[in-house]
């Protein structure tokens, strides 16, 4: 067991280590704003189909918080103001494209 976790912590260490990204500041001060507005009813929208998982092994909470990450560190973003960012994280983080369908037959 013991080489798993030098493995995962080697992984980590280079993920810490890894070059990151430049994020425009404004961006991520209209990020938060939104986020800090949303995120809550949003989960709660979603809540009922974290125990469902996709292919790939994510739940819908993993892919929104997923989602969430990606969209910080997108550097081709650029928002001049506050209302196109709300506009932006409205179509992008849309409950809908988090709940996983489940077939049943």
């Amino acid at each position: 067991m013991r080489p798993l976790v030098s493995d995962r912590m080697a992984f980590l260490k280079q993920l810490e280590d890894a070059k990151k990204p430049k994020l425009n500041r404004n961006n991520k001060k209209y990020i938060n704003s939104w986020i800090q507005r949303n995120y809550s009813e949003l989960v709660e929208a979603i809540c009922w189909n974290f125990n469902i998982v996709r292919n790939g092994g994510q739940c819908a909470f993993d892919y929104l918080n997923n989602c969430i990450i990606n969209i910080y560190n997108d550097t081709s973003l650029s928002f001049k103001n506050q209302s196109e960012c709300d506009v932006y994280m409205e179509k992008e983080l849309h409950f809908q494209r988090f709940i996983i369908k489940v077939n049943i037959a």
